[in-house]
């Protein structure tokens, strides 16, 4: 679990950097993104790569895509402290042509890794969310708004089953982490059902009572609590004697 979340991890923080491209100068929480996805993809390489067991497709393509995301980041630090040219073409040609293969890589890898029933949820989530804030950025047309009703309604597929079994008491019996989880899908799903919205009607009243760096914090948090549960799971042991003497 806390492999496949640094990989997804690694992917979605990417994904936000890129969706916030206007705050990541200007906001040093949302400038912390672009550190995260080199973290993060540090993280992924090693945790694939250092674990023991069969190195499966899904693992292989975990670490394939944390590595490139970390050349990316060193290509970017580098850049930063020359003038010379050279470094400057290749880290604009790495970052058109090997961010989207490494997002995808790191994706697919992590989903890989999950358990089964977790993957659609996740999966609908974070495509759905990544979308929809993709296509918010385009023109407004009637093309645009179907486009972002549509992602926003796969999004919320991922998050309604989460939120019900909160609402039976899962959370509360699993932990913090659990919790953790239902908070950020109840985040995320306010703020889809809150793009359903916008896209679905010409009223310009609406984006006023929510401005544009409110949702981008709203997805970082609705990111970030799945993360810092993922990555700190442990896998419950596997007999009831190992646990300890009950307290």
């Amino acid at each position: 679990m806390p492999a496949a979340t640094a990989s997804i991890a690694a992917a979605v923080a990417l994904l936000l950097a890129t969706l916030g491209v206007n705050y990541t100068r200007s906001h040093v929480g949302y400038a912390g993104l672009a550190a995260a996805t080199v973290a993060f993809g540090a993280a992924s390489a090693l945790a694939q790569l250092y674990r023991s067991g069969r190195m499966t497709v899904f693992r292989a393509s975990s670490a394939a895509g944390g590595i490139a995301l970390l050349m990316l980041g060193v290509l970017v630090a580098v850049s930063r402290f020359t003038t010379l040219d050279v470094v400057f073409t290749m880290t604009t040609l790495s970052t058109v042509y090997l961010t989207p293969p490494a997002v995808i890589a790191c994706l697919v890898g992590g989903l890989g890794q999950l358990p089964a029933r977790w993957v659609p949820r996740v999966g609908f989530s974070v495509v759905g969310a990544a979308a929809a804030g993709w296509f918010a950025l385009g023109p407004d047309t009637i093309p645009t708004r179907a486009l972002v009703i549509t992602s926003s309604v796969l999004a919320l597929l991922g998050c309604v089953p989460v939120l019900a079994d909160a609402r039976r008491g899962g959370s509360r019996n699993r932990g913090w982490r659990s919790v953790a989880v239902a908070v950020a899908a109840a985040v995320l799903a306010t703020t889809m059902i809150y793009a359903v919205i916008v896209a679905a009607t010409p009223i310009t009243w609406w984006p006023a009572h929510a401005p544009s760096i409110v949702l981008a914090w709203a997805y970082i948090v609705a990111a970030a609590l799945p993360v810092v549960a993922g990555v700190t799971y442990r896998d419950p042991p596997s007999h009831p004697e190992m646990s300890g003497p009950s307290s």
